[in-house]
């Protein structure tokens, strides 16, 4: 336990983001788990740690502003409100290569379009497919300026990735049918284009099946509550039923990270 405690501890990450609970829900059988949804406000950084046991509490500087707290002049920032715009329209963008009809899609697209400018950054940093150390990169940037700038190319890589999906998908359909008649349909040809075809499903499928592997294995081994244990291993089985371009794969895929 002692041991554990130390390794938390010097994982922790001298940022972090107060936050207000919204919603609890959990069980108490067989035993208590519970989940708690929370809404973030600001940054803080870490001073000092006063109690390690039986829970952390620290010294924290606040690093960034409340919502709505006077005195902000983000907006005469030439700058700020030109990467603003454009990552809203990047944002939109990316929705709007969704499947509206899926629910969770539409939510999305309804919650970007009312979402104050300073929150477009870290929200879509948790919906993108991104690594941890450039998800810590967006928490770390505590000047919103630097934020875009760091978010942006992850908005960016997320889209691109999309569209090479759906070309890939279009000129699959396009270059077996093209090949239909004339000299494209010689038997060799066409053998050839579909090898080509499966080569690239299977690169996609061998480097996703790997990584849902290397996800299930850290689940099993976190020692979580069966109730959480169950919850994670729900949504385990729905990200891998979803093409891993997708935001909301990279959803789910933080959420899992979070739990274990």
């Amino acid at each position: 336990m002692i041991r554990k405690l130390e390794e938390n501890l010097t994982s922790l990450h001298s940022i972090g983001t107060a936050a207000v609970v919204v919603q609890v829900t959990g069980t108490n059988w067989p035993r208590p788990a519970y989940t708690l949804l929370v809404t973030g406000v600001c940054r803080f950084k870490i001073g000092e740690l006063l109690q390690e046991t039986p829970f952390l509490v620290a010294s924290v500087t606040q690093l960034d502003k409340l919502p709505k707290e006077p005195g902000d002049k983000s907006s005469s920032n030439g700058e700020l409100a030109s990467l603003s715009e454009n990552f809203r329209e990047q944002a939109a963008k990316l929705v709007d290569m969704l499947d509206i009809s899926i629910p969770v899609v539409a939510k999305l697209k309804n919650m970007l379009e009312s979402l104050p400018s300073q929150h477009l950054p870290d929200v879509c940093s948790s919906i993108v497919k991104a690594s941890y150390a450039e998800k810590i990169q967006v928490l770390d940037a505590v000047d919103l300026t630097e934020r875009f700038k760091k978010a942006l190319p992850l908005l960016m890589r997320q889209i691109e990735g999309l569209k090479l999906l759906q070309k890939a998908r279009k000129d699959r359909g396009v270059e077996v049918i093209s090949k239909k008649d004339g000299a494209g349909s010689k038997p060799g040809n066409i053998r050839r284009v579909f090898r080509k075809i499966n080569s690239e499903v299977e690169e996609d499928e061998d480097a996703d099946i790997e990584d849902t592997a290397d996800l299930e294995q850290k689940i099993k081994g976190a020692n979580m509550p069966e109730h959480a244990f169950k919850a994670s291993m729900k949504e385990l089985k729905r990200m891998k039923k979803m093409p891993q371009h997708m935001p909301e794969h990279a959803m789910i895929r933080s959420y899992l990270e979070i739990m274990f």
